[in-house]
């Protein structure tokens, strides 16, 4: 029930169920014919057809009447004359470019009143109905990893808090607990005690590493995470590098990581060279949850240049 009023008030909101679109003189399927056209000099009326998901009847009187408006040519298919190929006109083409240019304009009056946070939340949410929506993975998983910026701070806290509760840590103490962490990096970072990365893809976070300097010798990872969907692609495993480079750079002579026991797979940390060194009850927040101490075990940390993919400053 839910699916179908979203979907009828998205429509709605994006102008899809208007009967002209952006007050130019073309039908909703109109409009989708002249937008998929528009990708390549030429495509096949069945290739069209299986694409836009139309009856082969209704797509031929739509074509006809883009005909007739001299927006669009159909011509017999090269290697099957049984076939047709369409493509657009200039005109076509024309047509295209500005209801591409309306529909943008459509775009940005409907956000233009959002806050950068709802922004974002509203960004997220539609990564998010697209993902599980179509679960296919990509042929290629891109991603940067980049220096904190003005609100990352927060979402760490705000991930890495949902993360903890799940986990038996209670609700708010968790989270205050981590933003006094976020304010220890902060007092570090000039100092040069403290390092953070954030995994990046499409201007959203999607992972977060920091480091600190524990004693003069011992460097301590923290706040390590990595979003759900973005897991299997070697982005924790990067995140763990950076800071293992870190440590080198400042010359810490041992890396240490406390996690709760079922938070970090084992097999994760064991590939990048860590061993498990003790387990022991903490009692936090009024819960009791077991947490494992791992130790770098390394030759050493990781040398050579940073394998950031860019540095934004």
């Amino acid at each position: 029930m839910f699916v179908r009023q979203f979907t009828r008030f998205y429509l709605s909101r994006v102008g899809a169920l208007e009967e002209r679109r952006w007050h130019m003189p073309f039908t909703l399927t109109e409009a989708r014919v002249l937008f998929e056209l528009g990708q390549c000099d030429r495509t096949g009326v069945v290739v069209l057809r299986d694409r836009l998901r139309l009856d082969a009847g209704y797509l031929s009187r739509v074509l006809s009447r883009l005909e007739t408006q001299q927006l669009v040519l159909r011509d017999p298919d090269p290697v099957d004359s049984r076939r047709q190929i369409a493509r657009l006109t200039i005109q076509g083409r024309k047509a295209l470019k500005e209801l591409d240019q309306r529909s943008a304009e459509a775009t940005e009056r409907m956000i233009s009143t959002l806050s950068v946070p709802d922004l974002q939340r509203l960004v997220e949410a539609m990564k998010t109905i697209q993902t599980v929506l179509d679960p296919a993975p990509s042929q290629s998983f891109s991603y940067l990893l980049r220096s904190p910026e003005p609100g990352d701070l927060g979402w760490v806290v705000a991930r890495c808090g949902i993360a903890a509760t799940a986990h038996g840590f209670v609700f708010p103490a968790v989270e205050t607990d981590i933003a006094q962490r976020i304010v220890a990096y902060g007092a570090g970072v000039a100092r040069e005690t403290a390092g953070a990365w954030i995994a990046e893809q499409d201007g959203t976070p999607i992972g977060s590493v920091f480091c600190f300097a524990r004693s003069e010798s011992v460097a301590h990872l923290e706040l390590l995470w990595v979003e759900p969907a973005a897991r299997g692609h070697g982005v924790g495993t990067r995140l763990v590098q950076e800071c293992l480079r870190w440590a080198r750079r400042h010359r810490f002579s041992a890396v240490e990581y406390v996690t709760a026991a079922e938070w970090t797979p084992d097999l994760f940390l064991t590939r990048l060279g860590f061993i498990c060194g003790t387990m022991q009850p903490l009692t936090r927040f009024g819960q009791t949850i077991i947490m494992k101490t791992w130790h770098y075990a390394g030759e050493s940390c990781p040398s050579g240049e940073s394998g950031m993919m860019a540095n934004r400053s």
